[in-house]
């Protein structure tokens, strides 16, 4: 190599000396910027979601994925039995209502069915492989009767405010990038009162 080219390369900044520390400040910054990107794109693909029907206001929420179980129970307000009904989240975010638990049959409970799908175990007339999708499951709660909601390991007593008395709405939603940044923040300001 020329004399002349090899003193222009080596007076160029491609080929400076850098310090040491902002080497490892370059690679401790490109490595937490890793570590955030899979804790994002760890976090479960959808929302849970009640909300109050007339305003939107969202009164709970928790993540949720293909596959994740829940179910509510509660006294109906006609035949005063008691009623359980279990959903699955679906890989597009749908509610899928799977089974339902019946105490009795009586004005308000399901009573065309098929033979198939009835089982009796507990005191209870049981409808299986019902696997009936939908966006969202509408209740209004009263504060008369109890009713729980039971995901993961959580219970809410919707019988409870701010639950009873209010049309609620359940529904899945998708949990995009920007959300789960948000979610992530926000776990983290709830972890950091507590």
């Amino acid at each position: 190599m020329k004399p002349i080219l090899r003193k222009a390369l080596h007076q160029c900044n491609a080929f400076r000396y850098t310090h040491p520390l902002l080497t490892w400040g370059s690679l401790i910054i490109l490595l937490s910027l890793i570590a955030l990107l899979c804790i994002i794109l760890s976090t479960p693909p959808f929302l849970m979601v009640i909300e109050e029907y007339r305003t939107g206001r969202i009164l709970w929420f928790t993540t949720v994925e293909p596959g994740t179980t829940f179910h509510y129970e509660f006294t109906h307000s006609v035949a005063l039995s008691q009623v359980i009904e279990k959903f699955t989240i679906g890989n597009d975010g749908s509610i899928i209502l799977m089974e339902a638990w019946n105490e009795d049959y009586g004005a308000g409970l399901p009573y065309d069915v098929d033979l198939d799908q009835l089982d009796h175990e507990d005191g209870f007339f049981i409808i299986r492989n019902i696997e009936r999708a939908m966006t969202a499951i509408h209740m209004q709660p009263t504060h008369l009767q109890p009713r729980y909601f039971y995901i993961q390991d959580q219970v809410l007593a919707l019988h409870e405010a701010p639950y009873a008395r209010t049309h609620l709405v359940f529904h899945v939603q998708d949990h995009g990038i920007l959300d789960r940044i948000g979610f992530l923040f926000n776990k983290i300001r709830i972890l950091e009162r507590k």
